[in-house]
């Protein structure tokens, strides 16, 4: 008579997947899912860890289940033999989760089990195999050996609260400005300064709040005549900064006449002092200068710099724009304050 036939493997695989189902929810108290045959390249099933409070906690162990008596005819003194392809092996390996191989015993409803660990796996002929032994029944004593193989269960929340709160204090302020002491230029520190720019980085929200508001003082030259950018030392050490860091032409800001920005300029470019040119600023006397743009050099630099955190921080286009006309703006209106 011509009716469809039953699939004999097909249902003593579902039987299987029943009593694997029984035994984890019943021994373990955990979540089983089936994967779905038109998905499944090797792992019949998903398993959610659970805590003792019921809390789902987001840790999850793939399964390769295999039901029926002739998975329980080859076995060593140890435990029962499993082979598979040296794909389904490299499948398994890849996968960023743990993966056991489960044999179930449909007549003893009783399930076997091991970690796919590369260690434990040898050769044979075109394939690989492995010893499941016979003492790792997958019961509720197991629970505890299967949970070794994920990594602990944390509190994010509670760590994030801090960061949190890190963050909100950093973004309540209107700008900042990081002190740098004699001595570590001198000396050639730039630890303290990478430290504070790399912490300005950490997330999105702080790098849009702290855009043109990140100012750096040299303190210790006050008694210097000359210009910051005219003590070798530190030249050297702005240069280096420069070379170190990334951001420097994002966090600045671009129009402070007596800005790190001006010091950064003008230890790259050359320039001169425009006759007469000379005003009044409070106190000061400002001069204007004329810079030597023949000089790309410090022009390559800067906007390169720019260039990299726009696509380091996914920055928009609009905002590169905005900045790099910032730039070329208050280069090409330098001045220059009188000792």
């Amino acid at each position: 008579m011509n009716l469809p036939k039953h699939n004999e493997n097909k249902g003593t695989g579902e039987l299987g997947f029943t009593i694997l189902t029984k035994i984890i929810q019943k021994e373990f108290k955990w979540i089983i899912r089936p994967n779905h045959n038109e998905t499944d390249y090797g792992i019949d099933a998903y398993i959610d860890i659970i805590t003792e409070d019921n809390k789902v906690t987001g840790k999850t162990i793939a399964c390769q289940v295999k039901s029926g008596a002739s998975y329980f005819i080859e076995k060593n003194s140890v435990g029962w033999i499993y082979r598979d392809s040296l794909s389904h092996l490299n499948y398994y390996l890849n996968h960023d989760i743990p993966v056991l191989i489960i044999l179930v015993n449909l007549e003893d409803e009783i399930a076997y089990w091991c970690h796919c660990d590369a260690n434990q796996t040898s050769k044979s002929k075109e394939n690989w195999k492995i010893t499941i032994p016979f003492k790792q029944v997958l019961n509720k004593k197991s629970k505890q050996n299967i949970l070794e193989f994920i990594g602990p269960i944390k509190d994010y929340i509670s760590q994030l609260e801090y960061q949190w709160r890190e963050n909100e204090f950093f973004t309540n302020m209107i700008s900042i400005t990081l002190q740098v002491e004699k001595e570590d230029i001198l000396t050639n520190s730039y630890q303290f300064i990478q430290a504070a720019i790399e912490k300005l980085q950490e997330n999105t929200e702080r790098v849009l709040h702290f855009k043109n508001k990140v100012e750096i003082a040299l303190d210790g030259f006050n008694d210097d005549t000359r210009e910051l950018n005219q003590i070798p030392e530190v030249k050297n050490w702005v240069k280096n900064l420069f070379n170190k860091t990334i951001g420097l032409s994002y966090f600045l800001p671009k129009n402070q006449p007596f800005g790190f920005f001006r010091v950064l300029t003008l230890s790259y470019m050359k320039y001169k002092e425009i006759p007469n040119s000379d005003f009044q600023l409070g106190s000061r006397t400002i001069y204007r200068l004329e810079l030597d743009l023949t000089d790309k050099t410090f022009l390559n630099l800067i906007f390169d710099d720019l260039n990299r955190f726009c696509v380091k921080h996914k920055l928009s286009d609009e905002l590169n724009e905005e900045l790099t006309l910032e730039i070329g703006h208050e280069i090409v209106g330098e001045i220059k304050p009188s000792a």
